[in-house]
């Protein structure tokens, strides 16, 4: 995934979750949060470039925390919706089955 500013390489994207209460919030109020490897939390994503849309998913509103990249709230289409598109490409970068995939995050 990418924006203008950073890259992250779905391999070096160890989990992933709904943020708050796993999906349960309305769409408006919904993050996906991607956990990242140490290698790759780079400057680039240190600093966090908050007014970057990004592309190709309107990613952008990044809070620099320890290795978490957040998507923006009330994206379009929702983030719940592209939710399991991100953990099929982060688990066949990886090489996870799905089973495997689950037990991790």
């Amino acid at each position: 995934m990418w924006t203008h500013s950073w890259r992250v390489r779905w391999e070096d994207v160890e989990c992933l979750w709904l943020n708050p209460t796993h999906g349960q919030a309305p769409d408006k109020k919904t993050q996906v949060g991607f956990m990242v490897e140490d290698h790759a939390w780079t400057d680039e994503l240190r600093r966090g470039n908050r007014w970057d849309s990004g592309y190709p998913f309107g990613m952008g509103g990044l809070l620099p925390r320890n290795r978490v990249i957040l998507t923006q709230f009330a994206t379009d289409p929702p983030i719940q919706s592209l939710f399991e598109l991100f953990e099929q490409l982060r688990m066949q970068a990886r090489g996870e089955t799905p089973t495997e995939g689950a037990d991790r995050a």
